[in-house]
């Protein structure tokens, strides 16, 4: 039996509040598209030659996506984002030389609370 990601077992709630899931959005291989993920945070980074611009990994059953945060978003949203292992993310795909990026536009905290547990069919 293989592990399914966390995200797996709460998928219809996002799904449901509008959230693609993440490999969805990144076959959709467009630029300027406008798009709703939802995930965990894997890590942000700040590099010191980067100008303020913030870097996150997010992640759900379906894949990773590199997030692109302003500074100017960072400092309309930084807080949720800083504070919540999980996000939802409103953003504008970038693509590129076969790059997907998500330009970050606003953060809600990700709670994906209804649990489905999956049923084995055994008695």
């Amino acid at each position: 039996m293989s592990a399914k990601h966390p995200a797996h077992y709460a998928r219809s709630r996002p799904t449901a509040q509008g959230c693609l899931p993440i490999a969805d959005a990144l076959n959709l291989k467009r630029n300027g598209v406008r798009v709703k993920v939802g995930g965990v945070v894997t890590h942000r980074q700040r590099p010191a030659t980067s100008k303020g611009v913030i870097f996150i990994n997010l992640e759900d059953e379906t894949g990773r996506l590199n997030v692109v945060v302003t500074p100017e978003t960072w400092n309309r949203h930084g807080n949720v984002a800083r504070r919540n292992p999980g996000l939802t993310i409103h953003g504008v795909l970038e693509h590129r030389d076969s790059i997907t990026n998500l330009i970050a536009k606003s953060f809600t905290p990700y709670q994906p609370t209804d649990y489905e547990p999956e049923t084995s069919g055994k008695g």
